[in-house]
């Protein structure tokens, strides 16, 4: 475009300086037209319009210039598009992870208004993040359990993560699962989105030795916290048990998942999508507690050594003890003491929940001093320090005799090597 503009310039430098005009031809019919009309007056006796050729020119190149700027402008500076409704605009920036603290237990009973849950993921600030299931908060009695879970959270720094609407919709024989195993499907979405992260803000940076911020603890909504001194820290394995990511009780019934503690790991990601898969690729297995069931199956069958070598079973006592009767009376390992942590009504009917575990309700609220004992100052502490020193004492015995068949197999190698030598 620009050596036309040249080129046009060039030649009106070349042409005269007389005029040369421009002449428009009109056919002698249309004259005829032109002349004859009725009540017109007589048509200008010239035949041809003269239009001088450098107005011409100069038109032709203002028009060409104006055209090329505008093609700059539209290439090198775009207009902004129209701007869109807030519905129409799409945000993709990762939402704020924040921690859902259930009202305080100081809420009126009456009061059944939770927060909204929030964005899936448990804050990096968090040490050990909490995990429980209540759908639609309508049972006022598991709203209250839930509460006494408040005061501990504040203590300690714990989020909870709170599953309020059922991720499995499944009937029986459409081959989905139903709404029992939304315990497993929850905690591994959760494990997922930990995952999902970067090493640095994940709970778990797996390339280091087990720290508090490893974890995570699943808890039912029919566990009442008895005593909000007890750390949950106080259960974790030590450094010289980095193998071990589970750890969950057992009642007479056999393992019982109503609260355990589960670390941010790759295995327990594998684990508890088995757990799912289970009723799928091993329909003949019988399942009478549905995903508890599961879980045992795979942590205890011996075809099924990946997960059993790190998984430990702990004293009931330690966070999953059951209710009896509200006496001072202690005849069974899986009651709850004075100074536990929680107590259990595991398989507790709805319809009888208000009448057993209410007083357990009105104990916790009010901070009973004679439950809410410092964790140094109960048999708890001491219990748990026994547990882990004879862990240690089994450790160091299996890891002895694994160095010995070791020494015998390299010796017994060696041999063999010095036979075929000779021969």
């Amino acid at each position: 475009m620009l050596l036309a503009i040249q080129t046009l310039f060039s030649s009106e430098a070349r042409c005269s300086t007389s005029i040369t005009p421009l002449t428009i031809n009109i056919s002698p019919r249309k004259q005829q037209q032109m002349a004859q009309p009725e009540n017109h007056s007589p048509m200008p006796t010239h035949r041809a319009l003269h239009i001088p050729y450098p107005i011409l020119r100069i038109t032709i190149t203002a028009l060409i210039a104006l055209s090329l700027i505008h093609t700059t402008r539209t290439i090198f500076h775009p207009s902004p598009p129209p701007p869109s409704s807030p519905a129409d605009r799409i945000d993709y920036t990762l939402p704020t992870r924040r921690p859902n603290p259930l009202p305080p237990i100081s809420s009126p009973p009456h009061d059944l208004v939770l927060p909204s849950p929030p964005p899936h993921g448990i804050p990096p600030e968090s040490r050990i993040g909490k995990i429980s299931i209540l759908f639609n908060g309508k049972d006022p009695t598991l709203v209250r359990a839930l509460r006494t879970h408040e005061a501990h959270n504040r203590q300690f720094g714990h989020s909870l993560l709170l599953l309020r609407h059922s991720l499995l919709n499944g009937r029986d024989g459409d081959g989905a699962l139903d709404g029992v195993w939304n315990k497993p499907a929850y905690v591994l979405a959760a494990l997922l989105e930990e995952m999902r992260k970067p090493p640095a803000e994940r709970l778990v940076p797996e390339s280091r030795a087990l720290t508090p911020k490893d974890q995570t603890c699943w808890h039912d909504a029919d566990t009442v916290l008895l005593n909000p001194l007890v750390p949950l820290t106080l259960f974790l394995p030590p450094a010289s048990h980095p193998h071990v990511h589970l750890l969950l009780s057992a009642d007479p019934h056999g393992l019982n998942n109503g609260v355990f503690v589960l670390c941010v790991h790759a295995w327990s990601i594998a684990l508890l999508a088995a757990v799912l898969a289970h009723p799928t690729y091993r329909p003949e297995a019988p399942l009478p507690y549905r995903d508890q069931s599961a879980l045992s199956l795979l942590l205890l069958n011996g075809s099924a050594a990946a997960y059993g070598a790190h998984f430990l079973t702990v004293p009931q006592r330690w966070f999953n003890t059951y209710a009896s009767e509200l006496d001072d009376a202690w005849t069974h390992a899986f009651q709850v003491r004075r100074g536990d942590l929680l107590v259990h009504f595991a398989g507790c009917p709805k319809g009888q929940r208000d009448r057993v575990i209410g007083p357990w309700l009105e104990r916790a609220e009010r901070g009973a001093p004679e439950w809410v004992v410092d964790v140094g100052e109960s048999s708890l502490k001491g219990e748990v320090e026994r547990f882990w020193e004879e862990r240690e004492a089994v450790l160091g015995r299996e890891r002895r005799e694994v160095r010995e068949q070791a020494r015998e197999s390299m010796e017994g190698s060696r041999a063999g090597w010095e036979l075929i030598g000779e021969g």
